[in-house]
């Protein structure tokens, strides 16, 4: 059987699918030599293991990682013979192969309960690609059962398409030494009276602030190329 798997997140800084992703990847790649595996992305796919002769890297550049995965997964999928997909980040590629079995996890769907939380650039992606993604998937992973709880109270998926998966601690969960303890006591020490009341470096380095106006321009770009996206399928 061929398994395609959403390997976006799977990069040099992993935040928490990242870190799930990884640990899934791994354990897979001790135990199963019979199956093969393609970890699809749109950039560098960054491991420090070594995967086995039937795991396979598909890299296409893209600088939208949701765009590249809706655009050109289907045809990804086609090209590869993939038997079953695995979508990591709450989203599926457009189209459904009927000969595919197409699994997706979704971890929450806290910006379609709160107003204005995270970045616009994610509201964006949840608003107009979870639901059909959702309703898409023969198999729904969700985190806990408050989230499978939203999924078949926000967009109607029947209770027998989801699973509740509980994300695992690491074997070896990891443990700040004492220098690295003293190390964040002296950061913040110097960082007492640089904060103001809502959170923000009063004073901050100019690196830092071209920093973040970088981090601001490259969402906007996202933000844009996302919006044609979606106006060119209305």
């Amino acid at each position: 059987m061929k398994i395609g798997i959403d390997a976006r997140p799977l990069k040099k800084q992993r935040a928490g699918i990242g870190t799930y992703v990884y640990n899934i990847v791994k354990y897979l790649n001790g135990i199963d030599n019979d199956n093969e595996y393609y970890l699809f992305s749109n950039k560098e796919v960054v491991l420090d293991f070594e995967l086995g002769n039937n795991w396979h890297i598909v890299v296409e550049n893209f600088p939208v990682g949701t765009l590249w995965l809706s655009y050109r997964g289907g045809a990804l999928i086609k090209h590869y013979g993939i038997d079953v997909f695995w979508g990591t980040q709450h989203v599926l590629p457009w189209g459904k192969n009927d000969n595919v079995r197409y699994v997706l996890t979704i971890c929450d769907l806290a910006q379609f309960r709160i107003k204005n939380i995270g970045s616009r650039y994610n509201t964006i992606i949840q608003r107009f690609f979870v639901k059909g993604s959702c309703k898409k998937a023969d198999r729904i992973l969700a985190i806990s059962e408050a989230t499978k709880y939203d999924i078949i109270d926000i967009f109607g998926i029947e209770s027998s398409r989801i699973a509740c998966t509980y994300l695992a601690g690491t074997e070896k969960p990891e443990k700040a030494d004492k220098t690295e303890l003293e190390q964040v006591k002296k950061r913040l020490a110097q960082s007492e009276g640089k904060l103001n009341n809502a959170g923000f470096v009063a004073k901050a380095p100019e690196a830092v602030i071209e920093k973040v106006k970088g981090q601001a321009a490259k969402e906007r770009e996202q933000i844009a190329l996302i919006t044609a996206a979606i106006d060119a399928l209305k």
